[in-house]
């Protein structure tokens, strides 16, 4: 029994496993013995990170069954709850052990850092309630810092602070809390969906995909993942095109009255009139980038094509298959657009095929 209870004090892992073993040696010559009982999952817990506490919750319960006022037993069963990430029925727990006996020093123990890990993860969830994000992550940090080794707890402490970066567009951040959250529990449904919203901002739309399927599978009732799959895969194929957006040098949230600013400065910057002095190389690099610039600010002007683009269709499939067909994306000359949005004038452009569009 000295030699088993040196090795449960110990904090090494091997430690902890050889304390396990006695043990449950000992268990089985006093299949009786309440302490050894409870001894015997203080080091299943200590030899067995996660799955161990999961065990005692299980094991306690036919021990408590039996005598139900014995506060060791209410304690290891506590301590079991508590690492499954259940704090207030641990809570209980340990409260019932202390009236019982009001000594109890595991129970005083325990009782004190879990109360002051629910006040610090109620702080991270109000703050985060209120919108109040980096003093959420603050809290969620303090609070996976006051226990790291609980694995069920930090689980929903990682994904909680996911949440929390994600909302302040640290999506790259939010992913490593995401990574972290899945090598505990690597199907997670919440941290799975909220890695893949991230993979989705950082334009990752393969890993997004993949993420959003494998939630899928784990939960293949859910319409919102369905339909997640979906616009993932719409924006793969929006990726695959060129960025309309980026042209005009404009978000995907601009304004008509913003777009409209941008085409203008972006058509005066290259309009061929500019390129009288220029190289043939150089104007023809213009008259290409004037060309991209008023297909761009055609479609993104016009309420109907923008939203088929924003949907994922290509400039083809807006124009009925038939493209701009000799540079008019349309039917509508670049220069015609550039004139009716207060241009330079006709000036030495030409309307039509003066540059071969």
């Amino acid at each position: 029994m000295r030699s088993a209870k040196d090795a449960l004090g110990q904090e090494s892992g091997a430690a902890a496993r050889e304390a396990l073993r006695l043990f449950t040696e000992i268990g089985q010559r006093c299949p009786c013995s309440e302490s050894v009982a409870c001894l015997q999952m203080e080091a299943l817990m200590k030899a067995r990170p996660g799955q161990g506490a999961a065990q005692v919750v299980a094991e306690s319960a036919r021990w408590l069954r039996k005598s139900s006022d014995n506060p060791d037993l209410l304690c290891v069963r506590g301590k079991g709850l508590y690492g499954t990430g259940q704090l207030d029925q641990a809570l209980k727990h340990f409260a019932e052990a202390l009236r019982l006996d009001p000594d109890h020093a595991g129970s005083k123990a325990m009782r004190a850092r879990l109360k002051e890990l629910d006040r610090v993860k109620k702080a991270g969830n109000d703050a985060f309630s209120s919108g109040r994000y980096d003093e959420a992550i603050e809290r969620y940090s303090e609070c996976i810092a006051l226990d790291p080794d609980n694995h069920d707890l930090n689980l929903t402490l990682y994904t909680n602070r996911a949440t929390a970066k994600f909302k302040k567009s640290d999506y790259s951040a939010a992913m490593e809390d995401c990574n972290t959250a899945l090598g505990i529990q690597p199907r997670h449904l919440k941290a799975l969906l909220r890695r893949a919203a991230c993979k989705l901002e950082l334009e990752d739309y393969k890993g997004a995909i993949s993420d959003y399927e494998e939630a899928h599978e784990i939960d293949p009732n859910e319409q919102s993942i369905k339909q997640s799959i979906r616009h993932a895969k719409i924006e793969l194929k929006k990726s695959q095109r060129k960025d309309l957006y980026k042209v005009l040098g404009v978000t995907k949230h601009a304004t008509d009255h913003e777009i409209k600013k941008a085409y203008k400065k972006m058509a005066l910057q290259c309009h061929p009139d500019r390129m009288t002095n220029a190289s043939d190389e150089e104007k023809a690099v213009a008259e290409k980038r004037f060309k991209e610039v008023g297909e761009a600010f055609e479609v993104l002007s016009d309420t109907q094509k923008k939203q088929k683009w924003d949907a994922g269709e290509s400039l083809d499939e807006i124009n009925g298959n038939g493209g701009g067909g000799g540079g008019r994306q349309g039917g509508i000359d670049p220069a015609d657009i550039f004139r009716m949005y207060g241009g330079m004038g006709g000036g030495g452009f030409r309307s039509g095929g003066g540059f071969g569009f």
